[in-house]
């Protein structure tokens, strides 16, 4: 049972709405809406957490914390997850309407990873980064001080590898600057 499955909603700026929420697996604290949106707090204090894009990436993403650890996912892994009680990685999540700011459950297709598939993907993501790796280094003079490098190191410790393929692939085609 969760706290809050059909509810009207009131923001701190008098904002109602209707939606249902569902909790996150694997997050405590925190909830998905049916209005694609995420939440945290309880019933008498919830707030909507702020949605934001990274330069190399596509997806709405928000920052959720577990045991004192902070995690960037983007919003359309999290309402998969909680509305369809999967596991996102194990899935390619599209938008019906093409719209990736309208993460909506409704508004979801999730179509399963065969693990031959999801292997395939991680080596050729795998094999690009090692080719974006010794360029980025040469570009940066192997420069530990840089702060790309820095946000490469970032990256890196995420161990998502098409996120550091994105990161790497845009920042060496001088796609992202200072």
């Amino acid at each position: 049972m969760y706290m809050f499955k059909n509810c009207k909603v009131t923001l701190s700026h008098d904002c109602t709405f209707d939606c249902s929420f569902e909790k996150i697996p694997k997050f405590p604290g925190y909830y998905a809406a049916s209005n694609g949106r995420i939440y945290s707090g309880l019933i008498n204090h919830i707030k909507q957490l702020t949605e934001f894009r990274y330069p190399f990436s596509k997806f709405l993403t928000v920052f959720l914390t577990r045991d004192d650890v902070r995690f960037g996912v983007h919003c359309h892994k999290l309402v998969a997850s909680a509305f369809f009680n999967v596991n996102p990685d194990r899935f390619i999540i599209t938008h019906k309407d093409n719209d990736r700011c309208n993460n909506a459950p409704s508004n979801l297709l999730l179509k399963r990873l065969t693990d031959t598939v999801s292997s395939e993907v991680n080596t050729f993501y795998e094999s690009q980064i090692k080719e974006y790796e010794i360029l980025f280094l040469n570009l940066i003079n192997h420069d530990s001080n840089n702060p790309f490098y820095t946000k490469y190191v970032d990256v890196k410790a995420k161990k998502n590898v098409r996120l550091l393929y994105n990161y790497l692939r845009l920042l060496v085609n001088g796609e992202i600057s200072s």
